[in-house]
């Protein structure tokens, strides 16, 4: 397995400024992934008095060396609650295990969540039983922090001398909160456009560019759409050309759209930029007919649109995407960059961040989770995550052949490294479900056709201003 011939990606600055289950039988280490059957009223309610239920980081600050401590061994438990889709959980069960054989006698059990994931861990966290470590998405972890879930690991990684100059500057600069660094990345993922390169060829369709610095425009992408949609007699499509339309905050920062201010005053989804591609996005999907609708999604994913040839690309991420797709043998797909919009004139254009690891507050076993992070963060368990589509967290792994590997796609690598020049990472808000879920909500009557784009764009600034008030009132406590 070569490595492919380009430069090697490093983001510029230093590191440290604050800027979803798998199959199996149920086992005493591994409770299979279920729905936690808690409603989201419920779970809001038990987020608010978790301050009540225990004190984060026992007095730790940041840039205080921790005591030393002993290493994990008999008796040893770490409860390990995550939210891994099928691919991602079959790449990290072995490195869980792999734990236990690098400190004999000690044990980690794991429950995967693939529904309910944040309603249990709220539940867990107020009751005061939380598992040692868990794991959540770059958008939802900001509650849980504000709420001081999570302990406090700058002073682990000043005691131990953890060498973080190798780690992808999102996997750490974006984890602290209110000066404490709180969270280490999992994967570093960001937005791209995976496309079946078949049905490319079918319909003649050249392979979109892989140069960030010169991606497709939004023309030529209805142009590619419009010639690989297939129609039946109704003229309705068969196979779309697109999918993927319901994560429209990836679509939306490639025309220069912002989900808010730099303050989290209020959302940006009503300026011009949004306002044009909340257009785009309804001309897709009731004018050019190309787009899957977002209301047959409970029926079809997206991502199972593409992989059973049902759609011809798909918007995911390299965190999502790759996991999903390396195992499907018998699919031909590559990576593309996103096309970008007419009014994108910034430089930092791409959506994403990933998902990172915390150590709760109230664990009981503050010091042997810290070692499990430790190697879960190692460049060995990074090459094996890499391997498995993992999107890395590391320099070194991002550019070596365990991620670039060119016996397995997509054939074109350099999407996969150099989107991370333009990253823009996730909105930090405490109450980003509620926001996100009136965002969603009004945006339904565009993919039902009764609203375009400046309605829905205004209906979303009326409808967000309260929440993002309510947030800004979050952070002060």
């Amino acid at each position: 397995m070569d490595q492919v011939g380009f430069e090697a990606v490093r983001a510029p600055g230093a590191l440290g400024a604050r800027t979803n289950g798998w199959n199996g039988a149920l086992s005493r280490r591994r409770v299979m992934g279920r729905s936690a059957g808690l409603g989201a009223g419920v779970a809001a309610a038990a987020l608010g008095g978790l301050a009540a239920c225990g004190a984060p980081g026992a007095g730790e600050q940041s840039g205080a060396a921790a005591p030393a401590a002993a290493k994990p061994g008999p008796g040893t438990t770490v409860a390990y609650l995550g939210n891994h889709n099928a691919a991602e959980a079959q790449t990290v069960t072995p490195q869980m295990m792999a734990f236990e054989q690098k400190f004999p006698g000690a044990k980690v059990e794991v429950t995967n969540l693939t529904s309910g994931y944040d309603e249990k861990l709220t539940a867990m966290l107020a009751a005061g039983t939380p598992p040692e470590m868990f794991r959540t998405g770059g958008t939802a972890w900001a509650q849980y922090a504000n709420q001081g879930a999570m302990a406090d690991i700058g002073s682990r990684i000043k005691r131990d001398k953890f060498d973080l100059s190798d780690l992808i500057e999102a996997a750490v600069q974006q984890y602290f909160w209110k000066g404490k660094h709180i969270g280490l990345g999992s994967n570093v993922g960001y937005s791209l456009y995976y496309y079946n390169t078949a049905l490319f060829k079918e319909a003649g369709i050249a392979d979109p560019s892989d140069d960030w610095a010169k991606p497709w425009t939004w023309d030529q992408f209805i142009e590619a759409q419009k010639r690989v949609t297939k129609r039946g007699a109704s003229g309705e499509p068969e196979r779309y050309g697109f999918t993927g339309l319901d994560d429209f905050h990836r679509i939306m920062v490639t025309n220069g759209g912002r989900i808010t201010n730099d303050d989290e005053t209020r959302t940006l989804y009503d300026a011009p930029e949004a306002v044009d591609t909340w257009e785009w996005l309804y001309d897709l999907l009731h004018g050019h007919k190309v787009a899957q609708n977002p209301l047959t999604h409970k029926d079809l994913s997206p991502a199972n649109a593409f992989i059973q040839g049902k759609a011809a690309v798909w918007v995911s991420s390299t965190a999502n995407g790759t996991t999903q797709l390396v195992p499907q043998k018998d699919l031909q797909w590559d990576a593309a960059p996103t096309a970008k919009g007419p009014l994108l004139k910034s430089d930092k254009w791409i959506w994403g961040g990933g998902s990172a690891w915390w150590i709760a507050a109230q664990s009981k076993n503050v010091d042997a989770t810290w070692e499990l992070l430790k190697h879960l963060e190692s460049p060995e368990v990074g090459r094996r995550f890499a391997e498995g589509g993992f999107a890395p967290i590391r320099y070194s792994v991002l550019n070596s052949p365990a991620w670039l590997r060119s016996d397995q796609p997509p054939r074109n690598k350099k999407p996969l490294v150099d989107g991370l020049k333009r990253l823009l990472p996730f909105p930090k808000l405490t109450n980003w479900a509620q926001f996100n879920t009136a965002i969603t909500r009004e945006v339904e009557a565009l993919w039902k056709g009764e609203r375009r784009g400046k309605e829905v764009a205004t209906r979303i600034r009326q409808a967000t201003d309260p929440i993002l008030a309510e947030h800004q009132q979050a952070i002060k406590k």
